[in-house]
């Protein structure tokens, strides 16, 4: 009662009021009292704080004390199956408020470290409001640090405000919690990477591996050398590209991030890809599916089957790219990868029109842009509008080219653009 008071900066009476007296508030501090619930309420409703924020904390006599360090190095070995089940096991004891708000945090980061976004989101949230509430906002953003993954792996356009946001607490704190910071700063390169904003996400990825230096985190250096390589890729330096992705596989390697590897791999491919050296790419790729396999793990193949279907374009084998963007599509619409499936429904358009099927290609790149322009993903957007005009340029429909063009000049610099423009981009939209 106490602490609630002076978080709020009231005396005794500037919590009593008129509707209670001085005293009665001095003997509830001081433990001489028990006050009513609807005492209780008013002193919540004056003080900020949560009715709960007053109930007894301490753990009911006859319930063990919990081995946190034990489960804490259960993750940090990866056996999230086990943190699961010791947390959900646990939490069906009758336990304290703060045991309960761990055994929830550490069970959330278990499962997004499995990235389900699904499980992993109640358990943060109701972590999270714990730590709110008892004003342990360090803890509170620890929380927040898993969350903002939860957004972006629903592909939903509010991620980056959310992760920037949090960010923006992390660093109000005093001193800023560097673990949290950097997972924040990640997740927002990822996000630019996602929406291929590639210098922005290069700026954050390497303010990102500048703070990792006191924090010496392999698997998380691994990870940001990874998305590093393939922001350099796509800037056009597949050189420096190809060395971040060798460093995080070799990283991933020591760690045994299998997951992570993997993505690792494709990352590379890619860079490889660009380079020329097809082969390689070709290795690389199908060690990336091999690791997925391996750990049984779906979310995230439908990339790797994209890259695999530019690698057969680039090798002028139709078929067999138009196979593993088939793949990859129906992969990603049963995952509800709305991003994928939209990049897969580019490469079948690209694929189609190398084999001159004009309907097709219009068709899926109908399909790309809808899907693509629903997310609000305006440099991706860009782009499909982009290539689509050098495709219906290259088929000599010039009128057709200038239009997509005009769509790049809505979408780039809408400054520039008329009224009638900005009406049929609105339309488009709607």
């Amino acid at each position: 009662m106490r602490q609630a008071r002076n978080d709020a900066g009231l005396s005794l009476a500037g919590v009593a009021k008129g509707d209670l007296s001085r005293t009665a508030i001095f003997l509830i501090e001081t433990g001489k009292s028990n006050p009513t619930l609807p005492t209780l309420e008013l002193i919540s409703e004056r003080t900020g704080k949560p009715v709960e924020f007053f109930l007894d904390d301490a753990p009911p006599p006859h319930v063990s004390g919990i081995d946190f360090l034990e489960i804490e190095q259960l993750l940090a070995e990866d056996q999230f199956r086990r943190v699961i089940a010791t947390c959900e096991e646990q939490l069906a004891n009758r336990l304290s408020r703060s045991d309960s708000a761990r055994l929830r945090l550490l069970e959330g980061v278990a499962y997004m470290r499995q990235a389900d976004a699904g499980r992993a989101a109640p358990l943060l949230m109701a972590a999270r409001q714990y730590y709110e509430a008892t004003s342990q906002k360090a803890l509170a953003v620890e929380c927040l640090s898993w969350e903002v993954n939860i957004p972006f792996l629903l592909e939903d356009p509010e991620a980056l405000p959310f992760a920037e946001a949090a960010l923006a607490r992390c660093r109000h704190l005093n001193p800023v919690p560097l673990d949290a910071e950097v997972r924040i700063l990640s997740r927002i390169a990822g996000i630019h990477l996602f929406n291929q904003n590639w210098a922005e996400a290069v700026k954050v990825f390497e303010i990102a591996v500048d703070k990792l230096g006191p924090l010496r985190d392999l698997k998380r250096m691994a990870i940001v050398y990874g998305d590093l390589g393939w922001a350099y890729r796509e800037l056009g330096n597949p050189e420096r590209a190809s060395a971040y992705a060798q460093k995080s596989i070799a990283l991933h390697e020591v760690l045994r991030d299998r997951y992570s590897a993997s993505m690792a791999e494709d990352n590379l491919a890619r860079a490889l890809l660009r380079l020329g050296r097809f082969d390689s790419a070709e290795q690389h790729l199908n060690r990336s599916l091999d690791l997925l396999n391996e750990i049984g793990r779906e979310r995230g193949k439908g990339t790797v089957l994209l890259s695999l279907a530019e690698l057969e374009l680039s090798r002028g084998r139709v078929e067999e790219a138009r196979s593993a963007a088939e793949e990859g599509l129906d992969l990603a619409v049963c995952l509800s990868e709305r991003a994928t499936e939209a990049d897969a429904h580019l490469w079948l358009g690209k694929i189609a029109a190398e084999q001159g099927d004009a309907e097709t290609t219009d068709r899926e790149f109908g399909l790309a842009l809808e899907q693509i322009a629903r997310l609000n993903l305006t440099e991706r957007l860009v782009r499909a509008h982009a290539a689509y005009a050098e495709i219906l340029e290259d088929r000599g429909d010039a009128a057709a080219a200038n239009q997509q063009l005009r769509q790049v000049l809505a979408l780039s610099r809408p400054d520039l653009i008329s009224a009638g423009i900005r009406e049929e981009r609105r339309q488009q939209l709607a």
